[in-house]
């Protein structure tokens, strides 16, 4: 028997990162791909009451009601440094026809780049029975905005736990 989400009727939301602004738009964000059932957590438990109060953070989420929790958490972020190579045009015809066809091309050259790598770790945590429900690692690349790497990863979260059975739409 798998365990869905469907029928799941409150669910917090965390998301474990040193930045606030990042924090809550992830937690937002989330919220509201499932309004009403999905609820952030930074209002009632701001980043400055987790970093002193756990036991009692932990304590009251497991005595709220709600019947599960979504804990997101940056693991790494990486660069990775590569070479792409240049482009220069090529035609092996006469001088004349290399010229005309060349002649409107510049030599492009290689050039190095670097890309950022994040990978988050999202759990489902069952409230009730205190166990791990779900897990995923995902990862983005070179994101243009918070707002777009947090969609990112919930489409991802999202299509993985379709694809497993666990988030179904509700009937």
């Amino acid at each position: 028997m798998s365990i869905n989400a469907a029928g799941m009727k409150k669910v917090w939301v965390m998301c474990l990162v040193q930045n606030e602004s990042t924090r809550r738009t992830a937690e937002d964000f989330m919220a509201q791909r499932r309004p009403g059932i999905i609820f952030p957590t930074y209002e009632r438990y701001p980043s400055e009451i987790m970093k002193d109060h756990a036991d009692l953070i932990n304590d009251g989420i497991a005595k709220s009601g709600y019947e599960a929790i979504i804990i997101m958490r940056l693991v790494s972020k990486d660069q990775a440094t590569s070479y792409v190579p240049g482009t220069s045009p090529s035609y092996y015809g006469g001088w004349h026809g290399y010229y005309g066809y060349a002649s409107t091309y510049y030599y492009d050259p290689g050039y190095y780049r670097t890309d950022e790598f994040y990978n988050i770790e999202t759990n489902v945590y069952s409230l009730t029975n205190d166990k791990l429900l779900w897990t995923g690692m995902t990862e983005t690349m070179n994101p243009g905005t918070v707002q777009s790497a947090i969609r990112e990863i919930a489409d991802a979260i999202s299509q993985q736990m379709r694809k497993e059975g666990f988030l179904v739409e509700a009937q």
